[in-house]
């Protein structure tokens, strides 16, 4: 039988780098979303997704390209005012009615990431592998060669030696976690 963490499962869930994303940042940046623009959406994965048209300042429609008919599907935009003038565009998940500015496409719908059941890719990693890319990041922020089997590098130009020598005592202490976690994973405690 077993128990529910037994056998090799595949995760349950899509992560959000596996579908096309729309962002509506880009898009107001863009001026696509001035009234009465038409605009294509596209990528370089999918080629074109998406034929939108604006209408007014308060929301678009997206009809997907590769669908027979233009089965049209509403959009809803808000507007916030932001702290220095001007204002931010969000886009509203139409399934929950959140403020977003990703919306997803998945089964050939419009919809949050939470209405979608989509994951960050870094949700689905274990503690060991979030470890080793904060390593990683550690690595690249002192100016170090990526790999963790090389030789530590020297201090950064710039930064001060006492900086210097915390990172590198906080950067030896996880190294330390990390290495011990895989001869446990190995079972060579």
């Amino acid at each position: 039988m077993g128990n529910a963490r037994s056998g090799n499962r595949r995760p349950s869930h899509l992560c959000t780098d596996q579908v096309v994303a729309v962002d509506v940042r880009a898009l107001s940046r863009a001026g696509a979303l001035r009234p009465g623009t038409a605009f294509e959406l596209s990528t370089s994965r999918a080629g074109v997704l998406a034929r939108c048209r604006t209408l007014g300042t308060e929301s678009f429609e997206a009809a997907l390209a590769d669908s027979e008919f233009f089965d049209f599907e509403r959009i809803s935009l808000a507007r916030t005012p932001c702290h220095l003038g001007g204002f931010r565009t969000w886009a509203v998940c139409a399934p929950c009615s959140r403020r977003v500015a990703m919306l997803y496409v998945v089964n050939r719908r419009f919809a949050c990431r939470l209405c979608a059941g989509l994951r960050y890719r870094s949700q689905r990693e274990s503690a060991l592998d979030r470890l080793g890319r904060k390593l990683h990041h550690a690595r690249a922020a002192l100016s170090w060669q990526a790999s963790l089997v090389e030789p530590l590098g020297g201090k950064p130009e710039g930064m001060h030696w006492r900086t210097y020598a915390n990172a590198v005592h906080a950067y030896m202490q996880q190294e330390r976690v990390y290495f011990q976690g895989h001869r446990r994973r190995l079972g060579r405690s």
